[in-house]
């Protein structure tokens, strides 16, 4: 005995094409939308990160370079056109007489956008002018990278008066990712007094 099928077509749903594009031009644009507000927030988040970490450097760099002048010996040279300082760290051997390694440049690379310090224990020649020192150390000494990203730095020395040392200013500027932040100093040699 054979059994019939019966098939009832009247409770079928389909959708029709119309609907089915609809429903994917609602769906695409509520991805967007969330792809979007993610995409925001993250860039925010990564942006604020940025700016801290630029402030960071920009603020320790500035910071070591004043301890380095206040605990100088002595500011040996501030270059006319403010790119970089020789300080004369110490007098090793207690001769009052700087040699190239009781001397310090700080300078900015402006190829790989870094503040350096030059110095040597090695090169006892006696210092003449801070030019040839410049050139010794940059040729010779190794470098210590202080920061990345330093796209400027200005230093000034201003007169001393009375029973003060002279007085180094310096202004430098880190930039990272289109943003920058400029940070200012100043500092003296402590304990010290000026030349008659």
């Amino acid at each position: 005995m054979r059994r019939r099928r019966w098939h009832d077509h009247s409770h079928v749903c389909a959708f029709t094409l119309v609907e089915v594009l609809l429903a994917l031009t609602i769906t695409g644009l509520v991805g967007l939308a969330v792809v979007t507000m993610l995409s925001a927030a993250s860039y925010g988040a990564t942006s604020r990160a940025g700016m801290r970490d630029l402030l960071v450097v920009s603020r320790t760099t500035s910071a070591r370079l004043g301890v380095c002048i206040r605990t100088a010996v002595e500011v040996v040279s501030v270059d006319a056109g403010g790119e970089y300082i020789v300080l004369w760290v110490q007098d090793t051997n207690e001769d009052s007489t700087r040699q190239y390694d009781e001397l310090q440049l700080i300078e900015r690379n402006t190829v790989a956008n870094e503040l350096r310090s030059y110095a040597t224990t090695s090169d006892a020649t006696a210092f003449t002018t801070a030019a040839a020192f410049r050139t010794t150390a940059l040729a010779s000494f190794t470098a210590q990278t202080w920061a990345t990203g330093i796209t400027d730095i200005e230093f000034k020395q201003i007169a001393a008066s009375g029973e003060q040392g002279p007085l180094v200013t310096w202004r430098l500027t880190a930039a990272r990712d289109d943003v920058s932040d400029v940070a200012s100093g100043a500092a003296a040699v402590r304990n010290t007094t000026p030349e008659p």
